[in-house]
């Protein structure tokens, strides 16, 4: 996945994809060494343009993410939701953190 969070005037936004045409609108708050991650909003931006996702269409999401002392990995779930329908997205895995130099991410399939 490509993306970029930042911090913007009124709050984090979480540029996504590759051409970064999607803006979700992110709460951030820290509970018992969580990190949890709401969607306030979704931006799209079409040209110089970016226009709000009606909130009764808007996909809602909820992110949490800690360390796991005893594997001694993060472990992030997150659950993707729509208006009306419901869940349509749920993950939950361990993942090793690293930082790393913008483009010198790996593709799948290429070793580490």
């Amino acid at each position: 996945m490509v993306d970029a969070i930042a911090a913007e005037p009124g709050g984090l936004v979480d540029h996504l994809g590759g051409r970064r045409l999607l803006v979700a609108e992110l709460a951030a708050e820290v509970r018992d060494r969580r990190l949890l991650l709401t969607g306030r909003g979704l931006r799209i931006r079409l040209g110089g343009r970016s226009l709000r996702v009606p909130a009764a269409v808007a996909p809602g999401v909820a992110l949490v993410e800690r360390f796991d002392d005893e594997r001694d990995r993060q472990h992030v779930s997150v659950t993707l939701t729509l208006p009306v329908i419901g869940t349509i997205y749920q993950y939950s895995g361990y993942f090793e953190y690293a930082v790393e130099p913008f483009g010198a991410a790996h593709t799948e399939g290429t070793p580490s």
